[in-house]
């Protein structure tokens, strides 16, 4: 079930895409490169893609709404391009906003 916030649903899109790309990095790309089955890195990366999408058009909604600074906007923007990194914005800034 979607959370009814924009906040909330902003948190659920920064956990599909941390969990998307971890799953790129730690299942999908050693059986690529590892074991030649590249075929889990096609469905994978391109889901990854779509939610990275998502994450990013719900993070200019979210920081639009809430008046977030651009210095804010972009710390959760490159967020998204570090392992764990999305999980460490929900942390330190999504799950704050939440009330």
């Amino acid at each position: 079930m979607m959370p009814e916030s924009s906040i909330g649903k902003l948190r659920v899109w920064a956990y599909l895409e941390g969990a998307s790309l971890l799953a790129l990095l730690i299942i999908c790309m050693p059986l690529k490169y590892g074991f030649d089955i590249p075929e889990p890195t096609q469905y994978v990366g391109a889901a990854h893609g779509g939610l990275f999408i998502f994450y990013c058009i719900w993070l200019l909604v979210v920081t639009l709404e809430q008046k977030w600074t651009i210095r804010v906007f972009v710390i959760c923007f490159l967020a998204a391009f570090v392992p764990i990194g999305t999980f460490l914005a929900d942390r330190y800034f999504f799950k704050q906003h939440l009330a």
